[in-house]
């Protein structure tokens, strides 16, 4: 019932490219480093130079950690379309076949298909509990109890580089 609530919020749609090549989303038991020096530039509000030069060095660094997952998901006939450093995972495309031996290789926790989410009531905004239509979905008893949702923020405003910070 929980999982028919959620469907009635979102349509998922799996992202393929044509019947053989998929989208998943492969995500990593460790990674070679911390996110320490990211939070305390962030929350010392450093200049936005320095916060780039440490986002770049972590690029860096996922791109080292992932790259033996990169060569194998090639050798599959696949290709990494996207790397995170800020939730240890990347994106691949592999022919839908191959992904039982992604899961084998060693470091990978889980891997999920990549799914483009909408949601399927009128959302306008977030700002109150006016804007998203909850007395709709409670009304059909979707209540949301039991689902989880995460935001990944990275703490980071939209106009950094200008260094007009919102707070």
């Amino acid at each position: 019932m929980k999982l028919a609530g959620f469907l009635l919020l979102c349509s998922a749609l799996p992202f393929v490219h044509d019947d053989d090549v998929a989208r998943y989303i492969i995500h990593f038991r460790e990674r070679s480093f911390d996110l320490s020096a990211y939070r305390h530039a962030i929350l010392a509000s450093r200049p936005a130079g320095e916060v780039a030069e440490i986002i770049a060095g972590y690029e860096r660094r996922v791109r080292e950690d992932q790259a033996e997952l990169a060569a194998r998901v090639r050798a599959l006939d696949g290709r990494v379309v996207a790397q995170w450093w800020l939730i240890n995972a990347c994106a691949v495309e592999v022919p839908a076949a191959s992904v039982e031996r992604l899961e084998k290789l060693p470091g990978i926790d889980f891997i999920e298909p990549d799914r483009v989410m909408a949601p399927m009531a009128p959302i306008k905004t977030a700002t109150n509990l006016k804007h998203h239509a909850a007395d709709a979905l409670q009304a059909i008893k979707v209540t949301g109890k039991g689902v989880t949702a995460a935001i990944i923020d990275t703490g980071q405003d939209s106009d950094t580089g200008g260094l007009k910070r919102t707070s």
